[in-house]
């Protein structure tokens, strides 16, 4: 019987890892009609719709630099292959929470409330700078969190998610 139990809490343990850490929704799109080698550097593009924190902007630039870097593009101060443009915004959202839901239960009395959290969106561009045309977007949401490290986290972890697929096959 302890085994048995053992396995439940450990099931519904992972269960709720893995609701936490698929949380964060990342979209690629991209014009599939481009040759995405020829792309060699970039330089950022006036930035209108910043995160709210100057700590989180100056993350997104520097973890975007970073994954850029690795996929072999050069950062230069004129001339660029690719404008990168990124636009960060907030939303609170009501969601239905019911803390006491267990789907393999059946019976017993829901109690649902109504829960307020800010939701996240980051959205980065890359945008042909002779055409003047989007070549890539990147778009990633999550919750924010009440802890700022928790926060610089999952900004890490969106620019890393949207840069995975890049360049495009």
């Amino acid at each position: 019987m302890n085994r048995r139990l053992l396995t439940w809490a450990i099931f519904v343990l992972l269960s709720g890892a893995a609701t936490a850490f698929a949380q964060q929704k990342v979209f690629i799109d991209w014009d599939h009609k481009v040759d995405f080698s020829g792309y060699r550097t970039y330089a950022w593009a006036e930035i209108k719709n910043r995160a709210p924190s100057e700590l989180t902007h100056k993350r997104i630039l520097d973890f975007t630099d970073e994954q850029l870097a690795s996929k072999g593009l050069r950062k230069v101060d004129s001339n660029p292959d690719l404008y990168l443009v990124y636009n960060a915004g907030t939303q609170l959202v009501s969601e239905l929470y019911d803390p006491n839901y267990v789907p393999w239960a059946s019976g017993g009395e829901n109690v649902s409330e109504t829960v307020l959290r800010l939701k996240a969106t980051l959205v980065i561009d890359l945008v042909d700078a002779g055409k003047k045309q989007l070549v890539f977007r990147g778009i990633a949401k999550d919750t924010v969190s009440e802890d700022p490290q928790q926060n610089a986290k999952k900004v890490k972890k969106a620019v890393e998610n949207i840069f995975k697929r890049y360049p495009p096959k």
